[in-house]
C-alpha cells in the first residue's frame, strides 16, 4: 500500500503458539510515525496498547482491547469528481475487536479537521455500541461541534450539535447568500440497522427525532446578487435523498427559527421569529408519487398560531396550505418597518388561510382573511424614521383608499408567478404574501347559496 510505519519502541507480553494459532497477552507501540502516499504530512500516534491478541490462520487476527492515545492523522485528499460507490466503506474489520478506545485525537483531510476527546467502540455478543465525546469538525469557514454521541443496539443519540461560522469567513462574504447557524439539542435515530452500517456504511433507520433546536438564518441584500441560476421549486431540494441514507421520517419539536435580513431599500435589519415549532417531515415515497411531505405547527412572533401542510402531488407540483390566527398585526413591524419603510400602526388578524397548487412556473389558490382595525403608514425610503409629504400621500393611498380597515371572511382567488432563480422558501413566502394582499385588496365575503 506504500504506507510506512515507524515506532520508537515496541513491547510484547508473554506469547503462546500451537499448530493453528499464536497468542500474545499484550503489545505496546510507542511514538509512531506514519507516512502515506499522497500525503505530505506525517501522521503521529503517541502510543497504542493491544491486549489479548490471537493470530488464527483461518479467522485472521482477533483482539480484545485496543487503546490509542493522541492520534494526529492526515488522510489523503478525496476525489470528489467520482460519485459515491454503492458498496460504501467496508467497516467489517471492526468485528475483529471487542473494544477500541481512542483518547484525544485529530483527523485532517482536505483542509478539514475532526478533533475529539474520546471514541469508544465496544462489541459484546454481536451487540455493538459507540460512545463519542466532544467532537469538533472544522473547516476554513465554520465549525460543527457535537458534545456527545451515543449508540445502543438499535438507536443513535446525539446531544447538542452546534454550527458556528468563523469571523474571517463572515467578514469576507461578497455576494448575497443565506448564512445558517444554530444548535440541535437532542437527536435520536431509531431502529438503526447496524449491520448495514458496518458492512457498507449505509445509514438505514425508521425515523429521526429532534427535540429542541435554535436555528438562525441571515441574508444581507445590500450585497451584490450571486450569478443567476435556475433553482428547484420543490421541498425535496431542501431535504434531498442522500446516497447511503434512508430515513423516511423526521420528527422535530420545541424549535425556534429566526430570519434576519439587511434590506436593500433601507440598509436596516428586519427579523422574522418563529417559535415552538413542531413538525413531521416525510420522504418515504418515490418523488413522482403523492405524499404529505410536511405537517407543522408553530407561533409567529410568539403570538400567532401557524399551521402548515405541504403535499407533493407528482414530480412537479405541490399543494400548500397555511393558516394563521389571533395575530397582532403590528408585530410584523420587526420585518416590515426596517425593510420596507412602512409601519403597521394597528390591527388584529383574527384568521388568515390560503390554499394553493403550484408548479415550477406559477401558483394558483384561494385565500381568506378576517382582520380588524388595520392601519399602515409609509415612511421616506432610506430614512425609515422620517415622514414627508410624499410618504404621507402614500399612506393616504394605502390606508384610506386601497386598504379596508376591517373585513370578515374576505375571500379572493390569486395567482403568483415564481421567481425561477429563487428557492422553495422564497416561493412559499411570495405565495403567502400574494394571498394576503388579494384578501385585503379585493376579498369579499362568500355569499351563501340560496335555498
Amino acid at each position: 500500500s506504500g504506507h510506512r510505519v515507524e515506532a520508537e519502541k515496541v513491547a510484547m507480553g508473554p506469547w503462546m503458539k500451537n499448530m493453528h494459532t499464536a497468542s500474545f497477552d499484550y503489545m505496546v507501540l510507542s511514538h509512531l510515525a506514519i507516512s502515506q502516499p499522497g500525503v505530505a504530512a506525517v501522521s503521529t500516534v503517541d502510543s497504542i496498547m493491544v491486549q489479548e491478541i490471537v493470530l488464527d490462520q483461518q479467522q485472521g487476527p482477533l483482539m480484545d482491547v485496543v487503546e490509542v492515545y493522541a492520534p494526529d492523522i492526515y488522510l489523503p485528499a478525496t476525489d470528489t469528481t467520482h460519485p459515491r460507490t454503492e458498496k460504501g466503506i467496508d467497516l467489517s474489520p471492526l468485528n475483529r475487536f471487542k473494544k477500541i478506545q481512542v483518547h484525544s485525537g485529530q483527523l485532517t483531510m482536505n483542509e478539514k479537521a475532526l478533533t475529539f476527546n474520546s471514541i469508544l467502540f465496544e462489541q459484546v455478543d454481536k451487540q455493538r455500541s459507540v460512545d463519542l465525546k466532544d467532537l469538533a469538525f472544522k473547516t476554513p469557514a465554520s465549525s460543527l461541534n457535537v458534545v456527545h454521541l451515543l449508540t445502543t443496539a438499535e438507536s443513535l443519540k446525539i446531544y447538542t450539535v452546534t454550527l458556528v461560522h468563523n469571523k474571517n469567513f463572515l467578514d469576507k462574504i461578497e455576494l448575497e447568500q443565506d448564512v445558517v447557524a444554530g444548535q440541535l439539542y437532542h437527536i435520536k435515530v431509531r431502529q438503526l440497522d447496524w449491520d448495514a452500517f458496518i458492512d457498507s456504511s449505509q445509514v438505514i433507520a425508521d425515523d429521526l427525532l429532534i427535540d429542541g433546536f435554535e436555528v438562525s438564518i441571515k441574508r444581507d441584500k445590500t450585497l451584490p446578487d450571486p450569478p443567476i441560476e435556475i433553482k428547484p421549486h420543490l421541498l425535496a431540494s431542501l431535504v434531498p435523498k442522500l446516497d447511503g441514507i434512508s430515513i423516511p421520517k423526521i420528527i422535530a419539536s420545541n424549535g425556534n427559527l429566526s430570519y434576519l435580513e439587511v434590506g436593500d431599500k433601507t440598509g436596516q435589519e428586519g427579523r422574522i421569529r418563529i417559535s415552538n415549532i413542531n413538525a413531521i417531515l416525510k420522504n418515504s415515497h418515490p418523488l413522482d408519487q403523492p405524499e404529505q411531505v410536511l405537517r407543522a405547527r408553530a407561533q409567529l412572533y410568539e403570538k400567532g398560531a401557524i399551521e402548515v401542510t405541504y403535499d407533493r402531488l407528482d414530480s412537479s407540483r405541490f399543494a400548500l396550505k397555511v393558516s394563521l390566527k389571533d395575530f397582532p398585526a403590528e408585530l410584523l413591524n420587526e420585518m416590515v418597518d426596517p425593510l420596507e419603510a412602512a409601519k403597521i400602526e394597528s390591527g388584529v388578524i383574527g384568521w388568515y388561510e390560503f390554499q394553493a397548487i403550484a408548479d415550477g412556473q406559477q401558483a394558483r389558490g384561494q385565500s381568506k382573511m378576517t382582520y380588524d382595525d388595520l392601519h399602515v403608514r409609509i415612511f421616506k425610503r432610506g430614512s425609515p424614521d422620517q415622514r414627508n409629504l410624499g410618504s404621507d400621500l402614500l399612506t393616504l393611498l394605502v390606508d384610506d383608499v386601497i386598504l379596508k380597515h376591517s373585513k370578515t371572511d374576505a375571500t379572493a382567488d390569486f395567482s403568483r408567478d415564481r421567481i425561477t432563480f429563487k428557492g422553495p422558501v422564497n416561493y412559499w413566502a411570495k405565495i403567502a404574501i400574494e394571498g394576503a394582499v388579494a384578501a385585503i385588496k379585493k376579498g369579499k365575503k362568500e355569499k351563501k347559496p340560496k335555498k
